[in-house]
């Protein structure tokens, strides 16, 4: 059966911030009290102090880069995954506070790494079910509440829904796309054109939606369009955009890009989609889901068009065990499906 623990993630998060900040200090040596602090100053209105708090948990981070994963290792995941979910929460309000910033790709990357390292470090069973998170990954280190709750929280950070390509609810056509180090690959000469990720026909409230898409291709230049993104609420796009040229996600740099979409069929069976041209490596991380609208008066939560045991429940987290492999993680109505 899922477990369902109540939450508000942005008044947690932001509530103990504000303790700990206050009981700390402000020159913390720990990654865990400085991602606080960083997080009181800016709920303070104190970007730049929340920007000097990111940039002292990098520099003491250790960071490296493996090109096989992708994606930064940090040598604090031994001791501490828990670091891992405090920066990526930090990271995401950061970059969900201003539009543009100085430093806003550096930390687009290091958010789009962290998020790869929580979803790779949860623990499997030998059948190969995600079970949770472990305190760090040396030794007898056991999974416990606290870890896996800050990890939980730190997928679904500042966004309504994250949904990862290559796991239910969102599907792929039949192209040769590869799934590994926890984002979906096309290749040039080997996957074949089209939709890379489509899905997962939920019928949402009708309201106002952002959709951020994380791209990359190790492309120096893309001179023909690498993808098209859409919303599709089941009838007709309501949002769409054509990525090529200087827009494009190019040197093997995530990039972000948002569509606002308007949702006004009631019946609609919504999908947030790629569609790949074929002429360039394409990389695809998670897709972020946020309504910008206010909601209406009695809200419904969203619907799949298969049946789940793990449901989705308003002011929740669900860690559904279930048979499902869906993953998708929401604030204050959070559900993670574990394969």
């Amino acid at each position: 059966m899922p477990l369902r623990v109540p939450l508000d993630q942005l008044r947690v998060v932001e509530v103990v911030a504000s303790v700990h900040s206050h009981a700390l200090g402000q020159s913390s040596p720990h990654v865990d009290q400085i991602a606080l602090n960083g997080l009181f100053k800016l709920n303070a209105g104190d970007f730049n102090g929340a920007l000097a708090a990111w940039n002292a948990i990098k520099s003491s981070s250790g960071a490296v880069y493996d090109a096989t994963r992708g994606r930064y290792r940090y040598p604090f995941e031994v001791e501490s995954i828990y670091y891992d979910g405090l920066w990526a929460i930090l990271s995401e309000r950061l970059l969900g506070a201003r539009a543009v910033f100085g430093q806003q790709s550096e930390v687009l990357q290091h958010a789009m790494s962290l998020h790869a390292a929580l979803l790779e470090l949860q623990e499997r069973s030998a059948d190969g079910k995600r079970l949770g998170w472990r305190t760090g990954t040396i030794g007898r280190a056991l999974i416990n509440t606290e870890t896996t709750s800050l990890a939980v929280l730190a997928l679904g950070a500042y966004a309504s829904w994250v949904l990862e390509p290559g796991y239910e609810p969102l599907s792929s056509a039949a192209g040769n796309y590869r799934h590994e180090h926890e984002t979906l690959s096309a290749v040039a000469g080997q996957s074949v054109l089209g939709h890379a990720v489509f899905g997962p026909f939920w019928t949402l409230e009708p309201g106002t939606y952002d959709v951020e898409f994380a791209l990359r291709t190790p492309a120096a230049r893309v001179e023909s369009p690498l993808a098209t993104l859409d919303v599709y609420d089941g009838t007709t796009v309501v949002a769409t955009k054509i990525i090529e040229g200087t827009d494009a996600p190019t040197g093997n740099q995530w990039r972000r890009y948002r569509l606002t979409a308007g949702i006004t069929n009631a019946s609609n069976r919504t999908e947030f989609r790629v569609f790949w041209h074929g002429a360039y490596d394409l990389e695809v991380s998670s897709i972020r889901v946020t309504r910008v609208a206010p909601p209406p008066p009695v809200a419904a939560s969203p619907t799949t068009a298969k049946s789940s045991s793990c449901r989705w429940s308003r002011g929740s987290v669900c860690l559904g065990l279930d048979k499902s492999s869906a993953r998708a993680y929401h604030r204050g109505s959070t559900e993670t499906y574990v394969k």
